[in-house]
């Protein structure tokens, strides 16, 4: 066979062709390529048809409960006729009349095609009220992704569900602010108004929410966190202890206290508790719109609505449009300028109009002659019948009161020119009806410097201020001036005094600092003698007079004086008590002591000090013996006291012989003289002697000697005179001279 004939090739490619066609149909068994939200799913594809068309592909109910397999949710819509696929018309066993399949990946299965088989023609504006899940207030103006995030979404994956699925509690899609502790929220806030405004609650009847409380907000009133929390009114609701607040509770009151003290005690009410009197809770405003206000209560204020205040319209005072404290800033019926013009120009200052004018008329003032008596220039005598207009001048078209000159000087002359500065007129020592008499009330110390009192007050004016033979042509004064002295102070004396003490107390500023003008020989009280003097007054020095050391003389002196003068120094007088007083020592202690104070007090001139050293001041030492027998033992007390005062005798000496009788009768004196130490021990025992036998005699004792008591050598001798003494020397020391050799 030639198989380059046709005969040959022609049939044979043409049953090829044929062969291969039917391979092709064979292999076609899916009507086409799966979407692309099946495709994704690995148990399903285009060669197992059973899976979503079941074993009967004609069937349509086993169809459609291959579908119910994957779509579970479906198929309990349709079960219990629920849900769009439940409430569908027709045959919900079709499921491919509204899905179909086998379109390619890019086909959509859920389409705008879907809707309307299942008779959603809208799907924007999609009636959920048949699937039980009705849509009101802010929801039915919601997109569909805002609520279903996968209804846009092409190829939804495995598990995914594009509109089933939703509940419709709020919390599933919002935050709860209460944390679950109250009931549902639609039923106190709805769908219709704002979630804050919580429409659908019914406030309790204790409160109703009626005026101006009306459509505010519950967070307005019920903080977040707070015994007034929304939380904690519900649970205070449920126990049946809920409180209603008192308006001063959320509102403060712009009331002040007097305005509220007033009032609660005149309407008999009750603080916190009684906003409801003036502003009821059905007014939309708390403010005098809706307010309750009679005038009388205007008063409580402290402003009375009285003539010509009581036509007044509230509005005419109490600005509209204005914070509430700045329309009633607490004015009262003083304070006229606040609303008035001050046609004075604030010529009185802080000063009231209502000092002046009444409060029912402003004309005619009620300033009078009793008025004017208490300002700075009293009206009297014959300024009190001039007429007001002839001092207050007019002037650049205002009538000048402040500025009104008072001084008499700007019509009168001055008869005392330049003499009283600090003056403030003449009406202070004169009258205006007898210019020429003085007021006794003249206050001589403060107009002059110099201040006229007790001596100088009984002297008289003429004493010093001689009348004038003729009167002054222009002021016609006739009194006279102090030409020589002024100006002069009551401390400046020596003007017409001599100085009595003759210039001792330059360093004194003046002489009142110790005399007054009472007496001037009598010394204040205050006179300070050792700043004055230097010589400090202690002690008895204190208490004496001072004419004990000032003798008065016979007779005053040319200034009057006749208190005497000191006889020495003051001021060297201090530590020399001899310059006044005798020493009674008779120069016994001029050295080393400085003065008689190193061992007496001012105090009490008998009492030596304690301190007083006896070995120091007199050479001998008091001590053992001496000092147990006391001062008396030496000096003895006289019976009457000498001249100089001295009540104690001198000692007779420093030597024991000057006061003991010497026993030894001279047998130690040395040249004459006796010295008890040399052997005796004064400040323990006379007894005890420090005589050495070896050393100090000229007989050493030797053993057998020693053994042989004093008296065996030294006995009694009889002296001239009568009487014995012990003898000691002269004895001799010699054996003889005491032994008997012979024998």
């Amino acid at each position: 066979m030639k198989l380059n004939k046709p005969a040959v090739w022609a049939p044979l490619l043409s049953l090829a062709l044929v062969l291969w066609f039917v391979w092709q149909d064979s292999a076609r068994v899916s009507p086409g390529p799966l979407s692309a939200a099946h495709a994704q799913d690995p148990d399903i594809s285009e060669r197992n048809c059973e899976i979503c068309h079941g074993e009967d592909t004609n069937d349509r109910a086993e169809m459609a409960q291959a579908c119910w397999k994957c779509h579970e949710d479906i198929d309990k819509d349709i079960s219990g006729k629920r849900g769009l696929h439940g409430r569908m018309p027709g045959d919900v066993q079709r499921c491919g009349s509204c899905h179909s399949e086998h379109h390619g990946p890019q086909f959509q299965m859920v389409s705008q095609a879907s809707f309307l088989r299942a008779g959603v023609e809208d799907v924007a504006n999609f009636d959920h009220a048949g699937l039980s899940y009705e849509l009101t207030g802010k929801h039915l103006t919601l997109e569909c992704q805002k609520c279903h995030e996968n209804s846009d979404v092409p190829v939804l994956e495995k598990g995914k569900s594009r509109f089933l699925g939703k509940s419709q509690k709020c919390e599933t899609c919002h935050k709860d602010p209460h944390d679950g502790r109250l009931p549902d929220c639609k039923n106190c806030h709805g769908e219709e108004r704002p979630f804050l405004e919580a429409p659908l609650y019914k406030h309790t009847e204790q409160f109703p929410l009626t005026g101006a409380h009306s459509g505010v907000t519950c967070v307005k009133c019920h903080e977040k966190i707070g015994p007034s929390s929304i939380e904690a009114d519900g649970e205070a609701n449920r126990k049946g202890d809920l409180k209603v607040r008192a308006c001063a509770v959320c509102h403060e009151s712009p009331h002040g206290d007097a305005f509220l003290n007033a009032a609660l005690a005149q309407l008999k009410l009750v603080r916190d508790a009684s906003c409801e009197r003036c502003h009821p809770l059905t007014a939309k405003t708390f403010k005098r719109e809706g307010a309750s206000f009679e005038k009388e209560w205007h008063a409580f204020s402290g402003f009375a609505l009285v003539p010509p205040h009581e036509k007044q319209e509230c509005r005419e005072c109490h600005k509209e449009g204005l914070e509430y404290k700045q329309a009633h800033p607490g004015r009262t019926l003083e304070n006229c300028a606040v609303c008035h013009e001050d046609i004075h120009k604030g010529q009185f200052g802080e000063r009231k109009c209502r000092d002046c004018h009444a409060y029912e008329a402003w004309k005619p003032s009620l300033y009078d002659v009793a008025m004017h008596a208490k300002s700075a220039f009293p009206l009297e005598q014959t300024h009190a019948t001039t007429k007001c207009n002839d001092c207050h001048l007019e002037q650049d078209g205002l009538r000048r009161y402040v500025e009104t000159k008072k001084e008499c000087v700007a019509c009168h002359a001055d008869a005392h020119p330049d003499q009283f500065p600090k003056a403030s007129g003449c009406q202070e020592c004169h009258q205006a009806d007898n210019f020429a008499s003085a007021q006794k009330s003249f206050d001589h110390g403060k107009w002059t410097g110099f201040v006229v009192d007790k001596a100088h007050e009984k002297a008289g004016c003429e004493s010093c201020h001689l009348p004038l033979a003729a009167a002054e042509p222009e002021t016609k004064r006739r009194f006279g001036r102090i030409a020589v002295h002024a100006p002069a102070t009551a401390s400046q004396c020596v003007n017409c005094h001599t100085d009595a003490h003759r210039g001792f107390f330059k360093q004194s500023k003046d002489c009142d600092e110790c005399h007054g003008t009472q007496s001037f020989s009598e010394a204040k009280e205050k006179f300070e003698h050792a700043e004055r003097t230097g010589f400090t007054l202690v002690g008895s020095h204190q208490t004496k007079d001072c004419t004990v050391c000032h003798v008065p003389t016979p007779e005053k002196n040319a200034n009057g004086r006749s208190f005497g003068f000191s006889k020495v120094d003051a001021a060297t007088a201090q530590g020399a008590c001899t310059s006044c007083h005798t020493d009674v020592h008779k120069d016994s202690f001029k050295e080393p002591s400085k003065n008689c104070l190193d061992c007496h007090t001012q105090v009490e001139w008998t009492d030596g000090r304690e301190s007083f050293e006896h070995l120091r001041w007199t050479g001998f030492d008091v001590e053992g013996r001496h000092k147990d027998a006391g001062c008396q033992a030496c000096h003895t007390p006289l019976a009457q006291g000498d001249p100089s005062g001295r009540r104690f005798a001198r000692a007779l000496g420093r030597e024991c012989s000057s006061c003991h009788k010497d026993p030894h009768v001279g047998q130690f004196a040395t040249q004459g003289k006796t010295t008890c130490t040399r052997c005796h021990v004064v400040a323990t025992d006379f007894h005890n002697t420090l005589f050495d036998h070896q050393r100090d005699s000229r007989f050493p004792l030797d053993e057998t000697h020693k053994k042989v008591a004093c008296a065996g050598c030294h006995f009694s001798w009889p002296l001239q005179g009568g009487g014995s003494a012990v003898r000691y020397k002269p004895l001799g020391i010699l054996c003889g001279d005491c032994h008997d050799t012979r024998r």
